[in-house]
């Protein structure tokens, strides 16, 4: 792929005309929205007014995500908005996503490579449609977060009721299913939907990867078993979800994975949560004292999946996280003073699992002891467990809250 830089929007113009005359045109302009004489608005406006360089791709960078709205951007052209500095995933995949699979395969010359890992691989993931099955309102956001942000499109289910209607309902190329719902739970969902799929024998079989924070001896073999086609362990990475989508959307991973359902992936794992550890969660003591109770790179993780125009996606998930939070801390105390071991359960782990995807690990690993007091029935220490967990809790939502302000002050979004 060719490059060339230009330091002002009239140079740039004169240099994309230039090439076209010599019928070497370039495919893409990367626009800077401050520059002299001509900003990066202004330039894509004139692009776009000349008929022989309408077609080229135009994508804005600046330092402020707020510089522009949706609105100026879609009179002008501009296809993404990429705030300052800018990661190279992120620009591969908004590279990816601009020109097409299968430009840039041509372009390349080269042959396809294993999922996930080339720029057309990207762009052939990003025309898929995801079903989120999840309860949890924080793990909704951030896994949807990180779908838009490769540009598949996304729907969601809150419980397995939902999504075996929606499946009934609607064609998707592929389930995310949460194990631990209420109503009707994953493993029953995925039966219900393989039933139906026997039956129907027209129906293609749907690719369902299942998505669990627990780690209990046995797990994978029940979500095989149900019918799940992979495994992926809570809190994943966006490389670790563009892996798994890669594995089981790929034309030529398609066909090898689906001829052997319940292998492939899943049993090559070697991750601890694949053996039923869950390396993520670890049990720990509780930090010491003026030690941050957030890893600010899950914040930071979750601040790069922001889209143009869109509202903050941190913002918005840290005040998932205080509402859900808050809620399930009465739910832990009014289930303790009941000895209600389920409940105790089902809220140990909603709050573990929404904990681990903002960096609080401490909490989360607190979270998880009483979780497993609640599986085992072993009450004796459930309330000294949760006076620990609302100390911490109330030091995870300081630090939050710090975070917040930065956001706020344009700080923490591009410096995290």
């Amino acid at each position: 792929m060719a490059t060339s830089s230009a330091e002002s929007g009239a140079q740039a113009l004169e240099m994309l005309r230039v090439a076209c005359a010599r019928k070497e045109p370039f495919d893409l302009a990367i626009l800077d929205l401050h520059m002299p004489g001509m900003d990066g608005l202004e330039l894509a406006r004139a692009i776009k007014a000349d008929p022989a360089l309408r077609d080229v791709h135009l994508m804005l960078q600046s330092s402020v995500l707020h510089d522009c709205s949706p609105e100026q951007l879609d009179q002008v052209g501009i296809q993404y908005h990429l705030i300052k500095p800018v990661r190279q995933s992120q620009l591969l995949d908004c590279i990816a996503n601009a020109m097409g699979a299968s430009s840039l395969r041509s372009k390349a010359g080269s042959p396809e490579k294993p999922a996930g890992a080339s720029l057309a691989d990207r762009g052939v993931l990003s025309r898929r449609r995801i079903l989120v099955v999840e309860d949890n309102a924080v793990n909704q956001e951030v896994t949807m977060g990180i779908l838009e942000d490769m540009g598949c499109r996304v729907e969601l289910a809150k419980d397995g009721a939902e999504a075996v209607a929606a499946v009934a309902e609607k064609v998707y190329d592929l389930v995310l299913m949460d194990c631990q719902m209420p109503v009707m739970d994953g493993f029953e969902a995925t039966a219900v939907i393989r039933s139906k799929e026997t039956r129907d024998r027209s129906k293609t079989r749907l690719a369902i990867i299942a998505l669990t924070a627990n780690a209990v001896e046995g797990d994978r073999e029940r979500c095989l078993a149900a019918g799940m086609d992979d495994y992926l362990a809570k809190p994943f990475t966006h490389d670790q979800l563009r892996e798994m989508l890669g594995k089981w959307l790929l034309p030529q991973r398609a066909t090898e994975t689906h001829a052997q359902p319940g292998l492939g992936a899943a049993e090559k794992q070697t991750s601890p949560a694949a053996e039923g550890g869950e390396a993520r969660v670890p049990s720990c003591p509780l930090a010491a004292k003026g030690e941050s109770p957030i890893t600010r790179s899950y914040l930071a993780n979750i601040a790069a999946l922001q889209r143009p125009g869109r509202p903050s996606l941190l913002v918005k998930v840290i005040s998932t996280y205080f509402q859900s939070s808050s809620e399930l801390l009465k739910e832990l105390q009014q289930a303790i003073e009941q000895a209600d071991a389920e409940g105790i359960r089902k809220a140990g782990h909603s709050l573990k699992s929404s904990s681990a995807n903002l960096g609080a690990r401490q909490l989360a690993a607190l979270s998880k002891e009483l979780e497993e007091a609640g599986r085992t029935h072993s009450l004796e220490k459930t309330r000294l467990l949760l006076n620990q967990i609302k100390s911490e809790h109330g030091r995870v939502v300081a630090a939050l809250q710090a975070e917040l302000t930065g956001v706020a002050y344009g700080q923490s979004e591009s410096s995290l």
